[in-house]
């Protein structure tokens, strides 16, 4: 069974703070360690991933920042649009029954009158509910999408942190290898 890196470091490292010194030579043996160290520092920085964590967050947030921006724009559009068009077919329904009014007022057939006013007014509730669920349906559309976009972005962001971690991880690996392979002087 072979050793690994990370064992083969901590026995190194604990065989070169425990070796005997010989007197004088306690500089010597520090600066062997620290050697040693500056290698596997050196290798790691060499290795590990340029990307950072703040770079990951910031692609994130500019991913999702203009895709919920854009939802909200949507429903604020969606709903002023609905609102007006609801007061405009308000308005016209209004007129529409008092001509209405006004025009069979002299007739003796409210019968006539009376159907009128609630066909106009079946009109009037279907075109309002047209409206009304049309801007729905593009809110739950825009919404949708939104949905879809976010999970992609947080998809990209996931494989770049994985990516991210497989890269430090590969970095350690190599740092504590290059400890075990490093060329310096030993403390004579």
């Amino acid at each position: 069974m072979s050793v690994s890196c990370s064992e083969q470091f901590a026995t190194n490292l604990l065989t070169d703070i425990l070796r005997p010194v010989i007197p004088n030579t306690y500089q010597q043996q520090v600066a062997y360690i620290i050697c040693k160290l500056d290698f596997s520092n050196s290798t790691f920085n060499k290795d590990k991933s340029q990307t950072t964590l703040n770079n990951i967050a910031n692609d994130l947030f500019n991913c999702l920042s203009p895709k919920l921006n854009n939802v909200a724009e949507t429903t604020a559009s969606e709903i002023s649009t609905a609102i007006i068009f609801t007061i405009i077919f308000t308005a016209i329904f209004v007129v529409l029954i008092v001509i209405l009014l006004v025009t069979m007022d002299n007739s003796a057939n409210y019968f006539w009158t009376i159907i009128f006013t609630v066909l106009f007014s079946l009109f009037y509730i279907a075109a309002v509910f047209l409206f009304l669920y049309n801007a729905r349906m593009n809110i739950n559309n825009s919404i949708t999408q939104t949905e879809i976009n976010v999970l992609s972005c947080l998809n990209t962001a996931s494989t770049a942190l994985a990516v991210f971690e497989n890269d430090n991880q590969t970095a350690i690996d190599n740092a504590l290898c290059a400890y075990n392979q490093s060329n310096c002087a030993p403390p004579t």
